[in-house]
């Protein structure tokens, strides 16, 4: 599991069952197998790769302020606005909660490879 806060910089984490983390300024990618509890991710001024293990069930919410969102997760699509993207849907059975936002910046999941 992974829990902080980052100020500036570049978070790289992989292997994990558990996220609640914020970042002010940097890219974080994550590579996780979310299967129950609430997990979260914040960033300010960045952008957030989700990559995410196929026995994952997930109910995620993912919002970009200022940005674009894509999704290779099957199932979801993005809404647009004027100036950044929201997404809301299942992976899996959705057991767990991911909750991705992006002040300005922009978010991209995915399946987990391997």
């Amino acid at each position: 599991y992974l829990r902080g806060h980052l100020t500036a910089g570049d978070l790289d984490a992989t292997g994990l069952k558990g996220i609640d983390f914020t970042s002010r300024a940097g890219d974080i990618e994550i590579e996780a197998e979310l299967t129950s509890g609430s997990h979260r991710i914040n960033v300010t001024a960045g952008n957030v790769q989700v990559r995410l293990a196929p026995a994952s069930g997930v109910a995620i919410k993912a919002d970009a302020s200022i940005g674009d969102i894509s999704s290779k997760l099957p199932g979801l699509k993005t809404k647009g606005r004027s100036l950044g993207e929201s997404l809301e849907g299942n992976y899996g059975n959705g057991a767990a909660q991911l909750e991705v936002s992006v002040t300005t910046g922009s978010i991209d999941l995915g399946e987990r490879r391997g």
